[in-house]
């Protein structure tokens, strides 16, 4: 634990903490294990043949539903810069790679992500490890930053902070990567589409079921109905059900 400190600090993170001006920002505060509870909601479109088919067989109309979500952010920056300009950005500790293949005397010959070292400072990934574990919960990310926008937008407008593009701090190498503004625009329109599919799968009687994965799939692993004993979604060739 004391190796893994000593990388964060002096990573990104650990330098904006002591004080440091980086990347045009500088930090003014910081919030641990952040409680928050947010509401989606999600209008429902008639106007296509689909939505009016299901509107005339169902009992009741349905034209918004709202999605709730709690939770905790491992932690919140309030940043500031040069021009005065306020800011909040999501940061989610991420311990891959911190155990069994971390090499605390041989980065090279430790976990892929320790190859990598804290004192670039850049957030773009540096590797194929860091833009997959990104990607892997960049929706996690997105949600946390949508609760903090919704936060933000009920506040007097000159009391507002923009939402920055949120972050992985990876304690395998001490680093911070981030979401481009592209990459997090997109998750916000991938995360609000699987919401939209969700509440179709309760309202529409007749939709589709996806496309099962392949078995074996790398997704399934990370799945806890995949290793548990009821399987109410598996991939293909594995029965639904019990065990």
């Amino acid at each position: 634990m004391l190796h893994l400190g000593g990388l964060i600090d002096r990573g990104l993170l650990g330098q904006w903490v002591q004080g440091a001006s980086i990347h045009g920002w500088a930090v003014e505060a910081v919030r641990t294990e952040l409680p928050f509870f947010h509401r989606e909601r999600l209008e429902r479109s008639t106007s296509t043949p689909s939505a009016n088919e299901i509107w005339a067989n169902q009992p009741a109309v349905v034209d918004a539903v709202n999605m709730d979500f709690s939770g905790r952010a491992d932690l919140v920056l309030a940043l500031v810069n040069d021009e005065g300009r306020g800011a909040l950005k999501v940061v989610d500790l991420k311990t891959r790679g911190c155990l069994g293949k971390f090499n605390p005397s041989d980065s090279l010959k430790g976990h892929p992500l320790q190859r990598v070292g804290p004192e670039e400072l850049t957030t773009t990934p540096l590797s194929d490890e860091e833009a997959e574990i990104l990607h892997e919960h960049r929706l996690q990310l997105t949600l946390y930053s949508m609760a903090l926008e919704a936060i933000e937008a009920k506040k007097p407008k000159d009391q507002r902070r923009v939402v920055l593009p949120p972050s992985l701090l990876l304690g395998a190498n001490g680093r911070m990567v981030q979401l481009s503004e592209g990459a997090f625009k997109q998750a916000k329109d991938d995360l609000l589409a699987h919401l939209n599919w969700r509440v179709s799968v309760h309202l529409e009687e007749d939709l589709e079921a996806p496309e099962r994965l392949p078995a074996g799939s790398s997704l399934c692993q990370q799945c806890p109905f995949y290793r548990g004993d009821l399987r109410p979604l598996c991939a293909g060739g594995r029965a639904f059900g019990f065990r």
